[in-house]
């Protein structure tokens, strides 16, 4: 069975977005011979140093990261899409650390960097840019197809071999056409494809859970109908289960393994 690593985790560090507690994520990695995890809370590194010490009690590999939000519109014409952060290195580490800083010290209302402060803090940084809320995907559903091809050469430019274009395959969310501009992206410019599947609980069990902390962090009940709810797919999935969901293309699940290998910083 071909090893997949999860890289885009979510913790209980991610206020109401996830029920994962760090020593449960480095015990269920060790319990399923999980190799390497990534922990990537939004716009923020506080469970940074429990999930490397957590991990590393139990033989797991922890790669450190971020989903930064990003304003890849103007000052004057604000345009916030979500971009995924991996550290490989010491450098990489403090780099996130100042973008991170950046976006409260800078933009304390809506906390954000510009796509200059991510190219200027780069080095150290390997950078996933396709599903999820990126500027590519957000561009693509706005129609603007040509300027998504145009900002990826310019991220192409800027991360010299550290970008990869991310495919996520959610049942309740899967676009068939946005699928299939990815692939043609990442052909016609030679990005490497990686799959990731967000995480925000770890057993189908504790959807529940979350949905409820949802409710209570957004003001809702759990009756209404027309509100924010715990996606299904966002539990921890299996190797199998992400194997046969990116079949068609295997290299989007072995190259999680390469990104693995690449961020081998470890923070103690």
């Amino acid at each position: 069975m071909q090893l997949f690593i999860n890289l885009r985790t979510f913790s209980d560090y991610s206020i109401g977005k996830s029920v994962i507690k760090l020593p449960d994520l480095a015990k269920h990695c060790f319990d399923k011979i999980i190799p390497a995890i990534a922990l990537t809370d939004y716009n923020n590194l506080f469970g940074s140093l429990e999930f490397s010490l957590e991990c590393q009690k139990k033989g797991v590999q922890p790669i450190i990261g971020s989903v930064v939000t990003v304003n890849f519109g103007t000052k004057e014409n604000e345009n916030f899409a979500d971009i995924l952060l991996l550290v490989k290195s010491r450098l990489g580490y403090e780099n996130l650390m100042k973008l991170i800083s950046d976006c409260y010290l800078n933009n304390p209302h809506i906390p954000h960097i510009l796509l200059d402060d991510l190219f200027d803090n780069s080095e150290g940084l390997l950078i996933l840019c396709g599903s999820n809320n990126s500027p590519i995907e957000k561009l693509f559903y706005l129609g603007r197809k040509e300027e998504a091809r145009q900002l990826t050469d310019i991220l192409l430019s800027k991360f010299k071999g550290n970008l990869y274009l991310e495919l996520t395959r959610l049942d309740s969310k899967f676009n068939p056409e946005f699928d299939a501009f990815i692939k043609k992206l990442a052909i016609d410019k030679d990005i490497p494809i990686v799959a990731t599947n967000p995480t925000h609980y770890i057993s189908q069990t504790m959807q529940d859970a979350l949905d409820a902390l949802i409710c209570i962090t957004q003001s809702r009940y759990l009756v209404e109908e027309e509100r924010n709810k715990a996606c299904a797919d966002g539990y921890f999935k299996s190797m199998r289960q992400m194997q046969e969901l990116f079949s068609d293309i295997p290299e989007a699940i072995n190259n999680t393994k390469l990104i693995a290998k690449r961020c081998t910083f470890l923070l103690k």
